[in-house]
């Protein structure tokens, strides 16, 4: 989301950050096996930009790039006890060692790519004085550049009532393994989906953005890629129509969901489907889900993604959907070594670019993207599981919502599940003070039904259960959130340690606070744990 590296005179060596803006190129990390280590990992930075400040309000400076992103690394280095200086710099990778594999045991050598990367690099600094001498004022400034040239939507999608939207995600199916091949265990029909908004209507909440996963035969691991092939057991297809078409008329936005990133072994072939590397190998992923079905997986190629959601775009205009919800490649960018076909990020970047342009020019259909890096960010509509923290190095003293003061007001912004541990005081209060929507993943049935699926992670997720606590979070960042939806959030500043106060241009303010203790802001009394708006004009 953001981070701070305060300059300090550290007592012990700190290690470097070094992050790859758009995540790690792994098809130029030679033959490489990934493994689901169950360890969060390193965050994307999302967007090519960093900053420095010298002296709160005094002088600083936002350096961003504006070609070659793609290829680019943000270093960050503490002052040591050797180099008295805190250090911190842009890097374009032209050139990377990879690992080159000679034989069947998997032995080899290290070596530099045989033809480097090729692209135009620059990078432009705008230098801030004054008020504009902070984190929100290199924000600011990077916005500006974004809309300035045009990598910005106009204006956040605005459907339904007044209120902020709910982002719900339905688990409908997926597959384990049988005594003969495999089982669909189904969790979520198209009816009980039907039934789950009417009571969430019922309860008040009118503003709904919905997706539909494991919707298709095979689930959400073993479907056919390109094909919506619905499975049976979760409705007939005219059902399917009816009650999607019965939620279009009533506002809620609705769309079938998928990943595309990843290729399940028994999905399809991985020959011509899967990504390679530049040592000639497949790259794989395998994970340790003993009972799942599925344990090894390949990268998907990016051309093969473009054809899969082409196709199947094109088969979602038969129903009456609002959008499409796309995961699993928006936030990566591999490089294809395939033979004589080879594709570097930048082809990626234009082959992506390309399809979403099509897509945005001949269908009406919004676009909810998972993690979407900024090059994607002029056809997002609805930015999914938006991240609220930093990677948490230990070089980083400060964590801040710098990603979504840049989006805010351009497009929806939804935090990532709240019933997987992110439903406390604490964390409601961190969706109100980042600007971030509340999201949940919700089953039907119990989610013991999906514990012999690749969806077993999801360990906790039937509506009847989260029921209230969808509207007790819901209703908590609604109040607050509401009153500033319409508004361009304009400036960041820390009262007290762990008091916030977010200005919007409406000359709202939102006064966060953290603590165990009251806090007094313009005479009014914040009580702990709470947040307050103080509207312009009204008390």
């Amino acid at each position: 989301s953001g981070a701070l590296v305060r300059f300090g005179d550290n007592a012990v060596r700190v290690s470097d950050y070094v992050g790859d803006v758009y995540g790690w190129d792994l098809g130029q990390a030679g033959r490489l096996i990934t493994w689901e280590d169950f360890s969060p990992p390193p965050k994307n930075a999302y967007l090519p930009l960093y900053g420095m400040v010298l002296g709160d309000e005094q002088n600083a400076f936002a350096g961003y790039a504006s070609s070659g992103a793609e290829y680019l690394e943000i270093v960050a280095v503490p002052e040591e006890q050797i180099t008295y200086y805190t250090q911190a710099y842009p890097r374009f990778v032209y050139n990377r060692l990879y690992f080159q594999v000679y034989n069947r045991n998997g032995d080899g050598y290290f070596r530099t790519l045989e033809n480097r990367n090729s692209f135009d690099a620059e990078f432009r600094y705008r230098f801030l004085t004054g008020t504009e001498a902070d984190y929100p004022g290199i924000a600011r400034a990077y916005r500006r550049h974004l809309e300035d040239n045009g990598l910005l939507p106009s204006r956040a999608p605005s459907a339904g009532s007044g209120d902020i939207p709910l982002r719900i995600d339905f688990i409908m199916a997926d597959q384990r393994k049988s005594i003969i091949g495999q089982a669909h265990e189904v969790t979520t029909t198209i009816q009980d989906v039907d039934a789950i908004v009417d009571d969430l209507q019922s309860s008040g909440i009118e503003n709904l953005s919905l997706g539909l996963i494991g919707y298709s035969r095979g689930g959400s691991v073993l479907f056919r890629p390109g094909r919506v092939n619905l499975l049976g057991e979760l409705g007939r297809s005219r059902d399917f129509e009816a009650v999607i078409g019965e939620l279009r008329e009533e506002g809620v936005d609705i769309s079938f969901s998928r990943e595309y990133g990843l290729i399940g072994e028994g999905q399809i072939l991985p020959w011509g489907n899967a990504l390679r590397s530049a040592s000639g190998y497949y790259v794989e992923r395998r994970t340790f889900e003993t009972n799942a079905p599925v344990n090894l997986f390949y990268f998907a190629r990016p051309r093969r993604i473009v054809e899969w959601v082409e196709s199947e775009v094109r088969q979602m205009e038969g129903f009456p959907v609002t959008s499409v919800s796309l995961g699993g490649f928006p936030e990566m960018l591999h490089s294809d070594y395939a033979t004589g076909n080879f594709l570097s990020a930048s082809d990626i970047m234009e082959l992506y670019t390309g399809m979403f342009q099509g897509m945005e020019s001949d269908l009406d259909l919004g676009i909810n993207l998972y993690q979407p890096n900024q090059y994607l960010w002029p056809y997002t509509d609805r930015f999914l599981h938006a991240p609220v923290f930093s990677s948490q190095y230990l070089i980083e003293t400060d964590t801040v919502p710098l990603l979504t003061m840049v989006l805010q007001g351009s497009m929806d912004l939804f935090a990532r599940y709240s019933n997987f541990s992110f439903y406390s005081t604490q964390d409601i209060l961190r969706m109100i003070d980042y600007n971030v929507y509340p999201s949940f993943l919700i089953t039907e049935e119990s989610a013991t039904l999906l514990l012999s699926t690749n969806s077993s992670d999801n360990y906790s997720s039937q509506y009847e259960i989260y029921r209230d606590l969808i509207l007790e979070v819901y209703g908590k960042v609604n109040a607050v959130l509401r009153e500033v939806k319409e508004a361009r959030w304009i400036d960041r500043q820390v009262l007290a340690d762990g008091v916030i106060v977010n200005e919007y241009d409406n000359g709202t303010r939102v006064v966060v606070n953290y603590t165990a203790n009251p806090f007094e802001y313009q005479g009014i009394i914040v009580p702990a744990e709470e947040a307050r708006v103080f509207a312009s004009g009204r008390n």
